[in-house]
């Protein structure tokens, strides 16, 4: 759209790179894009140690001088925030330089951390950010009312919710996807792609599978890594063979034709605090898509989705399977499936990022954001 846009990145997979260095310096990357066709950032990533601990130590004083650079050097007319720590920075400086700092929500970062003690001080942190922000902006209704609980006014919280580039996964084709295993035209995909956590419900899902033999016709497309991945390999190896298909992780590019093969989409995850109020990004995708979505009823989702949107509830990992069956079996799922297209179709990033553009535009001329209710986004039926 225009903007000249700088990212100030910490490097918080370090510890999945092949690379033996202890002490990163500075670096200035212009990514190639992945996503937009002919956007351009500039992607900076301060020095930091390479050592448990002292990676995250390393960011204030590390990130302290970037800012401080860029404040002086760039001259922001915005400064949006999205991670812990650095986002504090940003906060202080934006307000000893004048500049609009806005915070941005899209999770319960702090219990992201493994640590514990780390947790309960990251908690800290975010909410004096959230105090310090000039606006405070969520993804969701839920993490809105997160951010409130945090400490942050009221008055300045608006929400921008999460959306999807429609045609891209209108247009997916499962047939350029060279999958491990053959998916015949009379066998049903659960799909589920992201990040393999723990609590991501598939390895309830996965015994569930495994523990019947009269759904052979049902294969489970595993797209992604993570922490739960060594143990789908064993059952799939021990188990369920080729009912289970573990691609790993594949070039975001790839995802709308991985997800051409979906029958029902999946997030059957705990309700455990970092799950509590997020919504995440792949469920516009999914719905996009045009399939239809086997949820965990979580408080955000309930609140994003609402019960006509394409979505359907299980009450956790231990009774998804049993609601698959019954949207397979009922004669819902085509109903299911136009729901989630219309709601789709309500939330193309072409007119989120209008919105939150006007949003910022009025942020810098020093008035206020309209409330998501005066400017919710108009149906398209």
């Amino acid at each position: 759209m225009g903007h000249e846009v700088r990212v100030v990145d910490f490097e918080f997979l370090w510890r999945e790179t092949d690379s033996s260095e202890r002490y990163r310096g500075r670096e200035e990357i212009a990514p190639e894009s992945q996503i937009v066709d002919d956007a351009e950032i500039s992607l900076i990533r301060p020095a930091m140690l390479k050592f448990p601990l002292l990676d995250k130590a390393s960011i204030l004083p590390a990130h302290s001088r970037e800012l401080n650079r860029q404040f002086d050097e760039f001259q922001p007319d915005v400064v949006v925030g999205f991670g812990i720590l650095n986002a504090y920075l940003a906060a202080r400086l934006a307000g000893a330089n004048d500049v609009p700092f806005v915070y941005y929500l899209i999770d319960h970062l702090h219990t992201l951390l493994s640590n514990r003690a780390l947790q309960r001080v990251a908690k800290i942190v975010e909410s004096r950010a959230v105090k310090r922000a000039d606006f405070v902006y969520t993804i969701n209704e839920g993490l809105r009312e997160y951010a409130v609980n945090l400490g942050a006014d009221p008055a300045v919280t608006r929400v921008v919710p999460g959306g999807v580039d429609v045609d891209r996964y209108r247009e997916g084709d499962s047939d350029t996807v060279d999958l491990p295993v053959d998916i015949g035209d009379d066998e049903t995909v659960l799909f589920f792609m992201g990040w393999l956590y723990e609590f991501s419900g598939l390895r309830e899902l996965a015994q569930d599978l495994a523990a019947t033999d009269e759904h052979d016709d049902l294969k489970l497309v595993v797209v992604g890594e993570g922490d739960l991945y060594d143990e789908l390999k064993e059952i799939k190896q021990d188990q369920l063979g080729d009912q289970l298909v573990l691609t790993g992780r594949v070039p975001f590019e790839e995802i709308p034709n991985y997800l051409d093969y979906a029958d029902v989409c999946l997030l059957p995850a705990e309700h455990n605090e970092t799950m509590h109020d997020i919504v995440p990004i792949k469920m516009y995708e999914y719905l996009s898509s045009g399939s239809p979505v086997v949820a965990t009823r979580l408080p955000g989702l309930e609140k994003e989705f609402g019960e006509e949107s394409g979505v359907v509830y299980t009450d956790g990992p231990n009774d998804a399977f049993d609601t698959i069956l019954d949207l397979l079996e009922s004669d819902e799922y085509d109903a299911r499936v136009r729901e989630g297209l219309r709601y789709a179709d309500k939330h193309d990033w072409t007119r989120l990022a209008e919105q939150f553009e006007n949003h910022l535009e009025m942020v810098t001329d020093g008035s206020d954001p309209p409330s998501r209710d005066s400017t919710a986004i108009p149906s398209t039926e």
